[in-house]
């Protein structure tokens, strides 16, 4: 029987599976090029000759207020129960899409309640605002207690959201139907905020909350499923449609006035290329939801002395992480130390989780 684990030997064990970096929750990133030979080889070549004509032709000039229609039109497809293409603001990135929803709902003296461990703007922005906010904890079993909310909801009936990360950053883990369908009743006239970067490439291609609760704000982007963090193109999608005449106290309105203090408008080149990407959503989402799967089966056929995935069944994870106990810290320290590979330790989504490191599940 082993009795010591040297560094070597957990460098050999992880490196074929995550390279150089354990820590990323975001798929590599594609180049145009990349981007095209995905397409069905017969496709490629019109492909190649449609995108040159579009990056040469598009006029560098600003965006519409609430992001092009092609774009909204596109994105809006990718729901089957969205309200309409109006319902989408596009915004900067996922980033963008969060500050603007956490800057402008909520207000010092609020409450939120929400999902942890999750991404750290989904909770940081709103608690610098003063708005206090109320953790949903990851219970022993690597669930999250519904009944524990339906709690948490009668000790904080003033609460007026609950964010979660859906599939969750770090852990890997989601809400499916059943769970959201429970989640929409206890919230009753509460909005849901829930981040959906990891959707598109989940495992069992889990359904968007926007089809279980009528108060509900989607966020999403192009940077985890699709693999264009450049792009830097991300979204707002909520059951109200923007109206023809803009309505100060839409939450589309609200949300698109405070875009104009920082991004202001769309990347115009963004705009242009993103149709392309998703005309081959499809092929994209099911190659990367193939690589994920595939570093799942690898990172559990083996023995490890630095990390317990034993809570954590193997069928649960569907996002681009993982998020285990730690067996021994020293050995994630030396990792990088001498090998120059970055964990992500617990410790960076709060002072509960120092004993967990998140683990990246995303390198082809």
């Amino acid at each position: 029987m082993q009795t010591s684990f040297k560094l070597e030997d957990l460098y050999n064990q992880v490196e074929p599976i995550l390279k150089q970096d354990l820590s990323s929750a975001c798929m590599p990133a594609m180049s145009i090029e990349d981007l095209i030979l995905i397409a069905p080889i017969e496709q490629q070549s019109q492909l190649r000759k449609s995108i040159s004509k579009t990056l040469f032709e598009t006029k560098l000039s600003y965006s519409s207020q609430f992001g092009s229609e092609q774009v909204r039109s596109k994105i809006s497809a990718l729901y089957p129960h969205a309200p309409s293409p109006s319902s989408l603001l596009l915004t900067s990135g996922a980033s963008e899409a969060i500050f603007l929803v956490m800057s402008t709902m909520f207000e010092a003296g609020d409450t939120i309640i929400v999902q942890q461990p999750i991404y750290q703007s989904l909770y940081q922005i709103a608690a610098d605002r003063g708005v206090n906010v109320v953790d949903w904890d990851l219970s022993p079993d690597y669930h999250w207690c519904l009944q524990e909310l339906a709690d948490l909801i009668k000790a904080h009936p003033q609460a007026k959201a609950l964010v979660i990360n859906n599939p969750n950053n770090p852990t890997g883990l989601a809400f499916k139907q059943e769970d959201l369908e429970e989640i929409s009743k206890l919230l009753e006239d509460r909005y849901l905020i829930a981040d959906e970067v990891f959707l598109f490439i989940s495992q069992s291609q889990i359904p968007s909350a926007i089809n279980f609760h009528h108060k509900v704000i989607v966020i999403s982007d192009l940077s985890k499923s699709f693999n264009m963090p450049g792009l830097r193109l991300g979204w707002i999608l909520t059951q109200e449609a923007s109206p023809p005449i803009p309505n100060p106290h839409s939450l589309q309105s609200k949300f698109s006035s405070l875009k104009n203090y920082l991004s202001l408008r769309t990347n115009t080149l963004a705009e242009a290329l993103t149709p392309y990407v998703l005309e081959l959503a499809p092929e994209l989402c099911g190659r990367n939801r193939g690589l994920i799967k595939q570093n799942i089966d690898t990172l559990y056929a083996q023995e490890s002395e630095i990390f317990d995935l034993s809570q954590i069944r193997k069928d649960k994870i569907e996002g681009l992480c993982i998020f285990p106990r730690i067996k021994d810290e020293a050995l994630i320290d030396q990792l990088w130390d001498e090998k120059r590979v970055f964990v992500a330790k617990g410790e960076s989504f709060g002072g509960k989780w120092t004993k967990f490191a998140r683990i990246g599940l995303t390198n082809a």
